[in-house]
C-alpha cells in the first residue's frame, strides 16, 4: 500500500490538490450509532451544565488526542452504578424503548447501591482525565498553542478528582430524569446493564467488567468562541498547532540517511498513520513487523526495513484520508466486499476518469443497473482521444488499481495491485467484449458483457437445477478476480473459470 499512496501524493502534487495531513495520535472517534451513543458535556464554571446526545453526522467533525489508554477532548467513560438484576436490566431497557413511559426517578435512585467505577476503571480515569490534558498542554508551546483547548483543559481542571465528576454526573443524569428530557442518555449514563457473560466473569473474578461510554467535552465559552469540539473548526485548529509543534520539536534533529524515496530520514519508532476509511474499516500503513524473523539476517528491524520519513508518512496519510473519503465513492473507490474497497485513480487526476470506476466495477446504484459494458469502455476511448488532442499534457500516463481488504482486527493489506496504461485498457476492452461476444445464438437474445468487478460474484453463484441459488455465502473468487482475467491470467486460472462455471 505504501508504494501506490506515494503514485496517488505524487499525482494530487502535480494536480494541485492540497491536504493538511492530520497528527498522528490526532484520531477520530467511533461512528456514532443508535447502540453506540456519545454524551456531550458542556461545561461552565466548574461544573457541568448540560448532557447532550451528539447528532450521528457529527461524528465526522470529532477528533481525540491519544490513543485506548487515554485521550482528550474525546474519550470514554463509565456508566455510574453496576446493575445486574435481571428485572431492573429489563425495566431500564423498557425506559430507554418508550421514552421513560411510567419513569419511577425515586426507585431509580434506590438501585444507585454498586459503584461501577472500579479500581481498574480509575486507573483509567487517570490517564483520561489528568495524564492527557496535561501532556496536551505541554506539548503546545507558547507559540504554538491553540487557546480554545487550553481554555477547555482549565475548565476542565476540577474534575481531575473522580468523586467530583461522579457527583456531578449523577446530579446532572436526574436532573434529567426529573424534567424528562433525553432520558436515554441520562439513563445509559448512571447505569451499566452487563450481559450474563459478563456478569460471571465479574462474579467469578475473572474480569472487571465496566463497559464504556464515549463522550466528548465542550463548554459554552467555545461554543461563543465558535470552536466547539463538535464543530469543524475546532479539530482543524488543534490539529494545525500540534503538526507546528511537532515540526518545532524534530527541527534541531539532523537527517542521517535517505527514505525509501530519498527524502532526508531520521530513525523513528512511533507507529505510522491509522486512517479511517469511509469504506467503513481502518488502514494502518505499516511496514515489517518485527515477529517476521526474516528481517534480523540483514540487521534492519521494523521501520528500518523500509524508511519512510515523518513527512512522507503524513503525505500518504492524508493522500489515503483523501481518495478514501466518501466525497470520493464511486469515483476514486468502490466497495466490493464487508471490509473491502477498490481504488482506482491515474498519474493525471480527474473526475472523468470516474468512468473507470463504472466500467470496472459494474453498475454503482439502482440508477446504473442498466448502465452496459459497451457504453463505459467507448466514453473511456473517447475522453482518452480528446485528451490528446485538446491537452496532451494532462493525458495519463498510468492508472493504478489497487483492492485493501481487512484482514482482521489489526490488519488491512493490499490483496491486488495492477499499473495500466490508457492504452492497454482500451485495448483489453475490445478484447474483453470480442470475448463476450464469442457465443452461438440464443433464443433469449444476446447475452450483455460482464462488468470485470461482477465477475466474482458471477462465479460465486451455486445454482439448483429449479434455478434458484443454492447459497450466496459461497465466496471461492476474490471480488477483483475478474481484473485478473481483464488484464490477463494463466491458462490454468481460465480453465478453473469455466469448470466452476460448468460445475455451478
Amino acid at each position: 500500500m505504501i508504494n501506490e499512496l506515494y503514485q496517488l501524493a505524487t499525482a494530487m502534487d502535480s494536480a494541485g490538490i492540497e491536504t493538511k495531513p492530520w497528527y498522528r495520535e490526532y484520531t477520530p472517534i467511533a461512528n456514532i450509532t443508535k447502540n453506540a451513543p456519545c454524551l456531550r458535556f458542556v461545561l461552565q464554571d466548574g461544573r457541568i451544565t448540560k448532557i447532550e446526545d451528539v447528532p450521528p453526522e457529527k461524528a465526522e467533525n470529532i477528533r481525540r488526542f491519544g490513543n485506548n489508554q487515554g485521550s482528550f477532548p474525546a474519550m470514554n467513560l463509565a456508566a455510574l452504578y453496576y446493575i445486574s438484576d435481571k428485572k431492573q436490566q429489563k425495566e431500564i431497557s423498557r425506559l430507554k424503548d418508550e421514552q421513560g413511559a411510567g419513569l419511577d426517578v425515586n426507585q431509580l435512585r434506590t438501585w444507585c447501591t454498586k459503584n461501577n467505577w472500579t479500581t481498574k476503571f480509575l486507573k483509567k480515569y487517570k490517564q483520561n482525565f489528568s495524564s492527557k490534558p496535561k501532556e496536551l498542554k505541554e506539548r503546545l508551546q507558547r507559540k504554538t498553542a491553540f487557546q480554545p483547548v487550553i481554555r477547555l483543559i482549565d475548565e476542565w481542571a476540577p474534575f481531575e478528582d473522580p468523586l467530583v465528576l461522579h457527583a456531578q454526573l449523577q446530579t446532572c443524569a436526574f436532573n434529567m430524569l426529573e424534567q424528562k428530557t433525553d432520558i436515554q442518555s441520562a439513563l445509559t449514563l448512571l447505569f451499566y446493564c452487563p450481559t450474563e457473560k459478563e456478569r460471571q466473569q465479574v462474579e467469578n473474578g475473572e474480569a472487571q467488567a465496566f463497559g464504556k461510554i464515549s463522550i466528548v467535552l465542550d463548554s459554552w465559552e467555545l461554543e461563543s468562541m465558535g470552536y466547539s469540539t463538535v464543530g469543524r473548526r475546532f479539530a482543524k485548529e488543534l490539529n494545525k498547532a500540534l503538526l507546528t509543534a511537532n515540526e518545532d520539536n524534530a527541527g534541531n534533529r539532523q537527517a542521517v540517511i535517505a527514505d525509501a524515496f530519498g527524502a532526508p530520514y531520521r530513525p523513528l519508532t512511533e507507529p505510522m498513520p491509522k486512517i479511517k476509511l469511509a469504506a467503513g474499516f481502518d488502514a494502518s500503513l505499516r511496514t515489517m513487523f518485527k515477529g517476521q524473523p526474516c528481517q534480523y539476517r540483514y540487521g534492519r528491524i521494523e521501520n528500518e526495513t523500509y524508511p519512510i520519513s515523518k513527512d512522507n508518512r503524513q503525505s500518504l496519510g492524508a493522500a489515503l484520508e483523501w481518495i478514501s473519503g466518501e466525497a470520493q465513492k464511486n469515483k476514486y473507490w468502490i466497495q466490493t466486499g464487508k471490509g473491502e474497497a477498490l481504488f482506482i485513480f491515474a498519474s493525471d487526476i480527474s473526475e472523468e476518469l470516474k468512468v473507470l470506476t463504472e466500467m470496472m466495477g459494474g453498475f454503482i446504484s439502482v440508477e446504473h443497473i442498466q448502465m452496459q459494458f459497451e457504453q463505459k469502455a467507448t466514453d473511456f476511448a473517447e475522453y482518452l482521444a480528446k485528451t490528446k488532442v485538446a491537452d496532451p499534457s494532462h493525458t495519463p500516463q498510468w492508472i493504478r488499481f489497487f483492492v485493501l481488504r481487512k484482514l482482521d482486527k489489526a490488519r488491512t493489506k493490499t490483496v491486488y495491485s495492477y499499473n495500466a496504461s490508457p492504452e492497454e485498457i482500451v485495448r483489453r476492452s475490445a478484447i474483453w467484449q470480442e470475448a463476450a461476444s464469442n457465443l452461438p445464438t440464443f433464443f433469449f437474445g444476446k447475452p450483455l458483457t460482464p462488468f470485470p468487478g461482477k465477475i466474482a460474484e458471477i462465479l460465486n453463484r451455486v445454482w439448483k437445477q429449479d434455478g434458484t441459488l443454492v447459497s450466496d455465502k459461497h465466496k471461492s473468487f476474490a471480488s477483483f478476480y475478474g481484473l485478473e482475467l481483464f488484464f490477463g491470467s494463466p491458462q490454468d486460472l481460465l480453465e478453473n473459470t469455466l469448470r466452476t462455471l460448468i460445475q455451478n
